[in-house]
């Protein structure tokens, strides 16, 4: 009778034990079986992020089980697997990105991927900007580039400005024309002279470049451009593991001559990984 008993109690053991599995929203072999998902709750979805510094916030179905990886696309690559609900992007640059996630129980390998896509118009015209705000570089000793835009400037005709650096971070190494005037149509000079070594050597020595452009005036007479666009694209080659870039006394003229006021911008950096 005994011997009956115990073989009952192992029975109903088994069974209560499959019983459970079977009804476990966390694995995969059960009908109960939820799949890993997540909500991204900010920004959201074509949301308009008004800085140059974005944090985005999610929420996993099973927040005791979940486990996430994630990645700003055209920034940076796939992190490690975390358990941590949010991530801050710094020096985004005013254009479009899709931030991917994906999400798993811990421990399993059934991977769901979600995505949202936003808008950064982080630096508010008129005023110069950098673009990119962030180079990623591979080494130490490779060249980049920096281009400095006008950014919702009004019949901009001249301008003049500083770009700082540290010359123990990184060296000039040479500056030329952008595109935007040339695409508008116009001719643009660029004062100093920058073929000249010479100006790149005192530029490095003193840890700033200052450089003054404009528009050529037409057989029309004066002309002025109004947007948004490149107006001076810098080479620099690394000399550390990163570096700061910043614009300084900014002074933008209109076709009249009269002063731009400007608003603030963000620094550049550099890094390497």
């Amino acid at each position: 009778m005994k011997t009956v008993k115990k073989f009952l109690f192992a029975v109903l053991l088994l069974l209560s034990s499959c019983m459970k599995q079977f009804d476990n929203p966390l694995d995969p072999e059960s009908a109960a079986y939820i799949p890993p998902s997540v909500e991204i709750t900010s920004p959201g979805e074509n949301e308009i992020v008004n800085s140059t510094s974005v944090t985005v916030s999610w929420i996993g179905n099973k927040p005791e089980a979940n486990e996430y990886r994630y990645r700003l696309v055209g920034y940076s690559d796939w992190s490690q697997w975390t358990t941590l609900t949010s991530a801050t992007f710094n020096y985004l640059d005013d254009v479009e990105y899709t931030f991917e996630i994906e999400v798993r129980y811990k421990g399993q390998n059934d991977v769901r991927r979600f995505s949202r896509k936003f808008k950064v118009d982080g630096v508010k015209g008129p005023t110069l900007k950098f673009y990119k705000l962030r180079n990623v570089l591979t080494s130490s000793g490779q060249e980049f580039t920096i281009d400095v835009w006008i950014e919702e400037v009004n019949r901009f005709k001249s301008g003049s400005f500083k770009v700082y650096f540290n010359p123990n971070e990184a060296l000039l190494v040479s500056v030329s024309k952008g595109d935007y005037v040339r695409n508008s149509g116009f001719e643009q000079i660029i004062t100093p002279d920058f073929s000249l070594q010479k100006t790149i050597d005192e530029a490095n020595t003193k840890g700033y470049v200052e450089i003054t452009t404009g528009i050529l005036a037409t057989s029309q007479g004066f002309v002025s451009l109004s947007g948004s666009g490149d107006i001076v694209k810098l080479k620099f080659v690394a000399r550390a593991w990163s570096g700061r870039f910043q614009l300084r006394d900014i002074d933008l003229r209109d076709e009249n001559g009269n002063k731009i006021n400007v608003n603030p911008t963000p620094e550049a950096i550099y890094e390497v990984r």
